[in-house]
């Protein structure tokens, strides 16, 4: 009998593709469908294991989950689940820290230049069929050599500073640890 692995989070086919590639033969995989608590619980109640980013794993759902052995949390952070809870009942977790920490930072850079570029609402106006390329000319910015400011040096802002160099930025930030000067 396999063991059952539910992934509480909403997931698109071709990451589904991925995961069963990589864990389909070994494993009775089970995907959420959507966010519904009930469903959540069900998936929760059948698994060995569970694999979840967003959602929240409290004690509820652990309670009801007589089988779980391990909670994978992919990402930053344990503030969705409930540790005593899992502690309480032998349940291990298992973070995946850092693992979107580059797409994460790419779409930080992202938002500041769309920002700086005024380009949500220039999109709007073109589908509108309203050209603002010289209502825009006094107050588009441009990143390269701007003081950039981070709050919190881990795995996303350090990212993010090596994605600023190419536009010379200087950095501030602050964290509650001090990075590494390589950083």
């Amino acid at each position: 009998m396999k063991l059952t692995l539910s992934v509480l989070d909403v997931t698109a086919t071709e990451v589904r593709k991925v995961i069963h590639q990589h864990l389909g033969g070994a494993y009775d995989i089970r995907y959420a469908e959507s966010y519904d608590r009930n469903e959540q619980l069900a998936l929760a109640a059948a698994a060995d294991f569970l694999w979840v980013g967003w959602p929240p794993v409290d004690a509820e759902m652990i309670a009801l989950s007589p089988k779980l052995r391990l909670i994978h949390k992919c990402g930053v952070g344990v503030d969705k689940l409930d540790l005593s809870a899992a502690r309480a009942k032998g349940v291990k977790v298992f973070l995946t820290s850092g693992i979107n920490a580059i797409p994460v930072s790419e779409m930080a850079l992202l938002l500041m230049m769309a920002v700086m570029r005024h380009l949500v609402y220039a999109n709007l106006c073109l589908r509108g069929g309203k050209w603002i390329q010289t209502e825009l000319k006094g107050t588009n910015q441009h990143l390269t050599g701007k003081t950039v400011g981070i709050i919190g040096m881990g795995n996303i802002g350090k990212n993010l500073v090596k994605l600023l160099k190419g536009f010379e930025c200087p950095v501030l930030y602050y964290d509650v640890l001090r990075p590494a000067p390589e950083t």
